[in-house]
């Protein structure tokens, strides 16, 4: 395998790539990021009657609704923003180099998007011509509608500039910010390829949530993430692993929510219960499989 692009997003990072220096940024990173949630929460708090307010943040805890969901998504991208104040303050880099080369990110971003939405067409069609596997009496799951289409499809628009931001985002933090600079400090792939992986699964763990299956959303979390890495390192920027991104969560979020967390934005909604992880488990393979398909799909669009 050739990893030599990654050099182009490393090669900034080199003057100032002590662990200890990356330490501190991904702990200032996510300080600000919280600081930055906060500041927002505030100021709805002060604009806004406080039953609309109080709403708006319970929506928004949910994402069951179209505001809520906006407002998740949103928050999420503030890590980005986070990141790129870290870059520039802490490593003294120019925010814009973790992109790599602007008009090359671009374009490999719009034909790995291109590419992945018309195999993203095909996998839904085979999923609503052949039946599920199994109902919801026998541990299965019952897909119901969400919102309805005129009000889904008036709303895509800004649905997918809020998606692009909180994929960017979180790209922008851990292929472009954490795995460059651990690529500028260690020669290994195994360790700048895992080590920010395991970050972004470790940051999906959410027990509360997910139960017994939480372990499950890691699991799939750890090999997105190195996916992603590899697209990144393999590309050199990150435009293909912020469209893998994209189309990924747009499957979650504009097209099948889960009826406990990120419904508000979908299309149709499925209802599974989430205090037996078998389902979860069970749809584990077919899940890494896919993301396995999207990530040699995206390898043929740039051609490496």
């Amino acid at each position: 395998m050739s990893y030599l692009p990654q050099a182009r997003l490393s090669r900034p990072a080199r003057a100032s790539c002590e662990l200890w220096r990356l330490a501190v940024g991904l702990v200032a990173m996510l300080v600000l990021q919280t600081l930055l949630v906060q500041g927002v929460v505030a100021l709805m708090r002060a604009g806004l009657p406080f039953e609309r307010y109080a709403a708006l943040l319970t929506a928004a805890e949910r994402a069951d609704t179209p505001a809520g969901m906006l407002l998740q998504l949103f928050f999420a991208g503030l890590l980005g923003v986070a990141a790129l104040v870290v870059v520039r303050h802490l490593h003294g880099r120019d925010g814009a180099g973790l992109f790599g080369p602007r008009p090359q990110a671009v374009a490999q971003f719009g034909a790995v998007l291109w590419s992945l939405l018309r195999l993203y067409a095909l996998v839904l069609a085979v999923w609503m011509v052949l039946p599920l596997p199994a109902g919801p009496q026998d541990g299965g799951t019952e897909m119901v509608p969400g919102l309805p289409f005129r009000q889904w499809l008036a709303l895509l628009p800004l649905t997918l500039v809020a998606l692009l931001f909180q994929t960017g985002a979180e790209e922008v933090a851990f292929r472009g910010y954490v795995q460059s600079q651990l690529a500028a400090r260690v020669a290994r792939p195994a360790v700048w390829m895992a080590l920010p992986s395991a970050i972004f699964a470790a940051l999906h763990y959410a027990p509360g949530l997910f139960g017994a299956a939480a372990w499950v959303v890691v699991v799939w979390a750890f090999a997105f993430g190195l996916a992603a890495a590899d697209l990144t390192a393999r590309s050199g920027t990150l435009g293909p692993a912020i469209a893998l991104h994209f189309v990924n969560n747009l499957m979650a979020v504009a097209i099948q929510g889960h009826v406990a967390f990120g419904a508000g934005l979908a299309l149709y909604v499925v209802e599974t219960d989430l205090s037996d992880p078998a389902p979860f488990v069970a749809q584990l393979p077919v899940d890494l499989a896919l993301l396995g398909l999207f990530w040699l799909a995206a390898r043929i669009a740039i051609r490496a």
